[in-house]
């Protein structure tokens, strides 16, 4: 049985952003949600949460790092 994951509706438009178009570099994502007008910061902790909670995954690549889904 999978175990369901809360996320939060911030957390939901993040993902959302990240699944148009994975994998996505900060950069991409920062860019995808700077109509937000939430701050880098901000967006790094929605991400670290996710990848936290298993939603999403990262990698480097190259100097990047990239966050895709899980």
């Amino acid at each position: 049985m999978e175990q369901q994951i809360s996320i939060s509706e911030s957390e939901w438009r993040v993902m959302k952003s990240v699944w148009s178009n994975p994998p996505q570099t900060l950069p991409e994502i920062l860019d995808r949600l700077k109509g937000t007008n939430w701050s880098k910061t901000t967006i790094q902790t929605y991400l670290a949460r996710l990848v936290k909670k298993g939603a999403l995954s990262t990698k480097r690549q190259g100097k990047d790092i990239c966050t895709t889904r899980q």
